[in-house]
């Protein structure tokens, strides 16, 4: 290295020959090809060891960010799952003590449930035990009263003469009668001055017709009478319904309802007590035809008394002026039933007092728009047949008074005064022309049934008379 160092023409040898410097050019540069080639190769190939540990470092790199990426979504999904897992588990929780909440008022709900049924059970078998108690009660009250009853009665019945004696040692009897009058004249004054405060009223005077003297009860009856002309309204009283007694209504509703209610049963008890009497002077025998009414009245002390002709014709007088004053009020077919029962009657002022009663009846349809008239008639038609025609003359002159309509068809008379007419109808007050015709048919129906009746006891009397004249020119 040393000898071509020295010999180079670069280095040191400056007369070295031209070939030899040519050589070592060529030569030199043969070198610094090689050298040039191998060191592209080894750059290249460092280059490629570099590219490679770069691509090894950037795999590396992003292995290493892959894992670290894998290794958040890992522990996202683990805190995930432990966020659901614990949600869940809170869920489960929550279940779990509603559900033991609501096992908890279940169990409360059912031991309430338990202890109302025991409650009820024991209340039901407390009143079980208290209504035995008291059927066993009432039923030896019952027997104890029953077999105590007669004694019990003359007990009473001591006690009663008793106090009559002591009543009679301490007033007169002129005293009490007087005494009873004016009472009966205060009761009547009062009524009729005021008859809704004073209706009760009805009630004394009902019960001081149950006095011992007759003259007291007749008195009491007449002035019964008078009152119930007087009070008695235009209009059949109809008595509310168990619905309409739960429905609510007005103090003055109530009041009239009262009052209507009160009056109806004072006229019945009157009624019924004039029919016990007025039944009992027929049968003569007061006592039995009092127990099968069943009536509520004391009138076993009148039975005494019915016997008297005055008493007798004060009844009969009180059911023919009630029948010919109120004829539309209620129980009217009582009356006519009385009345009917007495038309051939043998004593002579209670038979005129029924015939002129039904006359009027017969006279004065305008009362009762002929309903009452038409019930007469076919009640003496059945008393005619049930008596076989054995009747006083004066029982049939009756239907004489009878009146019938030549054309019930017809229409009403046209009116007097156009004027006022013209006037109605202009305020449109109207006549009502399609209940004119029912009316009439009604009324047509009706009289022709008593024109039937009335010819069918005439031709019944002609036939029982001429049955018996037969018989007698045989002979």
């Amino acid at each position: 290295m040393d000898a071509h160092q020295g010999s180079h023409p670069f280095i040191g040898q400056e007369d070295s020959s031209p070939c030899l410097t040519g050589q070592f050019c060529m030569i030199l540069l043969t070198c610094m090809s090689r050298e040039n080639a191998s060191f592209r190769v080894t750059k290249n190939v460092i280059l490629l060891q570099i590219e490679e540990a770069q691509i090894a470092r950037e795999a590396e790199e992003q292995m290493r960010k892959e894992m670290e990426r894998f290794d958040r979504e890992r522990r996202k999904e683990e805190e995930r799952l432990m966020r659901e897992q614990q949600r869940e588990d809170e869920r489960l929780l929550c279940d779990r003590r509603r559900e033991s909440e609501r096992r908890e008022k279940y169990l409360q709900k059912e031991s309430i449930e338990a202890e109302k049924k025991r409650q009820k059970e024991e209340l039901r078998r407390e009143k079980e035990a208290e209504r035995q108690k008291a059927a066993v009660e009432k039923a030896t009250a019952r027997r104890i009263a029953k077999e105590s009853m007669e004694l019990m009665e003359d007990e009473q019945l001591e006690l009663m003469e008793l106090a009559a004696a002591e009543l009679k040692e301490d007033i007169t009897a002129e005293e009490s009668f007087e005494t009873k009058k004016c009472k009966l004249a205060d009761l009547g004054i009062a009524l009729l001055a005021d008859p809704e405060s004073n209706i009760k009223l009805l009630k004394e005077m009902l019960q001081m017709c149950n006095d011992h003297n007759h003259a007291i009860v007749k008195l009491g009856l007449l002035s019964l009478l008078a009152v119930f002309k007087d009070i008695i309204p235009g209009y059949r009283i109809r008595l509310p319904t168990e619905k309409e007694l739960v429905m609510k209504v007005s103090k003055d509703v109530k009041k009239m309802r009262y009052y209507e209610s009160t009056l109806l049963s004072a006229y019945k008890v009157l009624l019924d007590f004039l029919v016990i009497v007025e039944r009992s002077a027929l049968t003569r025998n007061g006592t039995k035809n009092t127990t099968n009414l069943g009536l509520h009245i004391p009138v076993l002390k009148l039975m005494v008394l019915e016997r008297v002709s005055l008493y007798q014709h004060a009844v009969v007088r009180c059911i023919c002026t009630l029948l010919d004053a109120v004829p539309h009020f209620n129980y009217c077919e009582s009356l006519i039933e009385v009345v009917v029962r007495n038309i051939s009657s043998s004593d002579e002022v209670i038979r005129k007092l029924c015939c002129d009663t039904i006359k009027s009846l017969f006279t004065n349809e305008g009362k009762h728009s002929g309903e009452v008239t038409g019930a007469a008639v076919r009640l003496i038609a059945n008393y005619v047949k049930a008596h076989n025609c054995q009747m006083h003359p004066d029982s049939i002159q009756v239907l004489i008074s009878l009146s019938f309509d030549e054309d019930l068809h017809r229409s009403e008379a046209p009116d007097k005064d156009k004027k006022v007419k013209k006037k109605n109808y202009k305020k449109g007050n109207r006549p009502e022309e399609s209940s004119q015709p029912q009316l009439n048919d009604r009324k047509k129906s009706r009289q022709e049934m008593m024109s039937t009746m009335r010819e069918e006891i005439y031709f019944r009397i002609l036939k029982h008379t001429m049955q018996s004249i037969v018989p007698r020119s045989s002979d």
